[in-house]
């Protein structure tokens, strides 16, 4: 088959049109080249849109109220602002309040030496004064009434004089009275210890004989639940070991299976 033969023609033609680089090839030499209008503004359907946008912006509607926001221009002599100054200045408390003048006096004028001794006379520190060296130094005369009657009544009230001390009393019990031998039947009637003494001793106590139906009973149970006697006969087998020559029987039957069943054995050439 030549190389300009129809048929390779044909397929050669096929896979030019099938091709997705024959297919953009064309957009790919044409990318980077400015095709249409220089600019924005000599597009009308471009201007249009960017005005429509502009309309729709809040952000542009809003422009001028946010640029005259804080700015506030009023004149100075009008009748708010004069009102409110004068209303800021009765509010005030630095115009409310004015400071005393100063005044400069002699120390040995008569005004200021009465002043001072009136202030000596209101001062409750100075009336007081006289009291200070007695704070703290009592003085009780003995003997006196009051001082008696405090006695007596520390004594009355006193517990300690009250109360009796039981050790201070002298008493002899008779041990075998009836009201000991009571209270001793009472006590031991009481005791909860001697009470459950005998049930305690009897508690492990059995009387069951020991060739009993559920004695043996028991035993055939523990035997047949034991794990260990159910592994006892292996664990003896284990100990004995065993002895299999290898003219043994089993060895030789199994040789020939082996060598029955497998194909070396079957596919060797005598």
């Amino acid at each position: 088959m030549r190389v300009d033969a129809i048929p390779i023609k044909v397929a050669k033609a096929s896979r030019d049109i099938a091709s997705d680089y024959k297919y953009k090839q064309a957009h790919v030499a044409a990318m980077g080249k400015c095709i249409g209008l220089q600019s924005l503004q000599d597009d009308p359907k471009l201007v249009w849109s960017m005005h429509v946008a502009k309309i729709q912006s809040d952000r542009e509607y809003k422009k001028g109220f946010e640029e005259s926001k804080t700015k506030f221009h009023v004149s100075k002599d009008t009748m708010d602002l004069i009102h409110a100054k004068k209303v800021q200045d009765m509010i005030s408390d630095l115009g409310y309040k004015q400071r005393f003048h100063h005044y400069t006096m002699p120390p040995d004028a008569v005004s200021f030496a009465l002043a001072r001794n009136r202030n000596d006379l209101l001062s409750d520190n100075i009336y007081k004064a006289d009291m200070e060296w007695l704070r703290g130094t009592g003085w009780v005369p003995l003997g006196s009434l009051d001082v008696e009657a405090a006695k007596q009544a520390s004594k009355i009230l006193s517990e300690r004089r009250y109360r009796q001390p039981v050790q201070n009393v002298t008493f002899t019990a008779v041990a075998d009275s009836m009201e000991m031998e009571l209270a001793k039947a009472n006590a031991l009637q009481m005791n909860d210890k001697l009470y459950r003494a005998g049930a305690e001793k009897l508690k492990h106590k059995y009387i069951i004989p020991a060739d009993a139906p559920q004695f043996i009973q028991s035993r055939v149970n523990a035997i047949n639940i034991s794990d260990n006697y159910y592994r006892l006969g292996w664990e003896e087998t284990k100990r004995k070991g065993y002895d299999m020559r290898v003219d043994a029987i089993p060895i030789k039957v199994a040789k020939a299976s082996r060598d029955i069943a497998s194909d070396v054995s079957a596919f060797s050439i005598p």
